[in-house]
């Protein structure tokens, strides 16, 4: 259980200050005592609720535990949030019209479909429409917009792991007679985490970040997720046994420059969590692809062990810097 919350709270709460001449100071500022109780927020009630859940603790006995109680559960200045993934979608450097309007569906479908409920508490009205001309939009019932007016939301989790990149589709429908909005299109100059088969692509941090900017200026948001799964990582392992795991260092740097830079330009960011600081265990893939900066060693009677994205992780804690 104390790895747990351990690992929820180390989660990581990290923006690191790139290359550039970026000071201490800004990152202090930015993890000032105010965002720092933000976090807290976030993160302590639900660690509480589940060790209260899990221990069966007994209910408040005297005045001094009924107030902490409610100070819990009932707070005057809580906060409520939503965490989603989030895929920033681009087509062809030079599109056809079809190509913008296949990219006005993917980002109305995947992204604003979340974000303009959240932000503004109603669903994306040109995209309702699109659907509608589809024979594909969802029944609306008298009651339902006051009921979307409330889904609006304090903050924003955005887990990002990799973009949208589409065309306009060849065909009107698919194979089961439903229309199309678009297709894949591969990018000639795509990175690849060949692992997972997803496109690794910093640059989409910073776009979302302007995105909430520009259309959502209100609505704070963090980097929930953000990480890189690598199978067969004892490939990587020196003689001392340590995993020399460069490529996440250089994953995590990117995209914090990327963040950084969304910061510098007004976007509203709060943080940054890697995923994640331990190997997981996948319902889908076990432990297939790894994606911590500490190694679980199945073979080892499932000990940690540092990989050498923690020590850098580590230094770049205490310096605040993000060396490239």
């Amino acid at each position: 259980m104390a790895l747990f919350f351990s690992c929820l709270m180390v989660g990581l709460v990290v923006i690191a200050v790139w290359k550039r001449n970026y000071k201490k100071e800004t990152i202090d500022n930015i993890l000032s005592e105010g965002n720092k109780k933000e976090w807290l927020r976030f993160l302590f009630p639900m660690g509480l609720w589940i060790y209260d859940l899990l221990s069966k603790k007994q209910p408040a006995q005297n005045e001094e535990e009924r107030e902490w109680a409610k100070a819990l559960y009932v707070r005057e200045d809580a906060k409520i949030g939503l965490i989603n993934c989030f895929a920033p979608p681009y087509t062809r450097e030079d599109p056809t019209p079809e190509d913008l309007e296949a990219l006005r569906m993917e980002d109305g479908i995947n992204n604003r479909w979340w974000l303009d409920l959240v932000a503004e508490g109603h669903l994306p009205e040109d995209v309702l429409s699109t659907l509608e001309e589809k024979g594909l939009a969802p029944e609306r019932r008298p009651g339902d917009e006051e009921i979307l007016k409330q889904g609006k939301v304090d903050w924003l989790g955005f887990n990002y792991y990799h973009p949208s990149r589409i065309q306009a589709p060849k065909e009107k429908t698919d194979e089961n007679g439903y229309p199309k909005f678009s297709d894949p299109y591969v990018w000639p100059e795509a990175k690849m985490n060949i692992y997972r088969g997803w496109e690794i692509y910093p640059k989409g941090i910073y776009d979302f970040g302007m995105k909430m900017k520009n259309e959502y200026p209100d609505l704070k948001f963090f980097v929930s997720e953000n990480g890189m799964g690598v199978e067969h990582e004892d490939r990587f392992r020196d003689a001392s046994g340590e995993i020399q795991d460069d490529y996440r260092i250089e994953f995590i740097t990117e995209h914090l420059q990327w963040i950084f830079k969304s910061i510098e330009d007004g976007a509203k960011c709060l943080g940054y969590h890697y995923w994640g600081v331990i190997d997981n265990w996948s319902w889908n893939n076990a432990f297939k692809n790894r994606y911590g900066m500490i190694e679980v060693d199945l073979m080892g009677n499932y000990s940690r062990k540092l990989k050498k994205s923690a020590r850098w992780m580590k230094g770049l804690l205490e310096e605040r810097e993000a060396k490239v």
